[in-house]
């Protein structure tokens, strides 16, 4: 629950452990099954993360919100 952060209401999950290209894959995944606009940037010019947009955080919230425990909600973006 803390590989990820938020930057505004921008998320990026911190999954510096896979490839450019696994990345690319995951990230094509979540958009097709979830509607997501997500993909991958250069993390501190070394590492390949997934960001997902401000304009899906709410779309994400909506999927993991009841499996969020409250000491880490924080990390969730404030939506609307």
């Amino acid at each position: 629950m803390c590989d990820g952060s938020l930057n505004g209401n921008t998320i990026i999950i911190h999954s510096q452990g896979f490839t450019k290209e696994e990345n690319t894959m995951l990230s094509s995944e979540l958009n097709q099954k979830f509607d997501f606009n997500s993909d991958i940037i250069l993390h501190k010019e070394k590492y390949w993360v997934i960001r997902i947009p401000h304009n899906d955080a709410g779309k994400l919230l909506n999927l993991i919100k009841p499996y969020i425990i409250p000491s880490m909600a924080y990390k969730m973006p404030k939506t609307k």
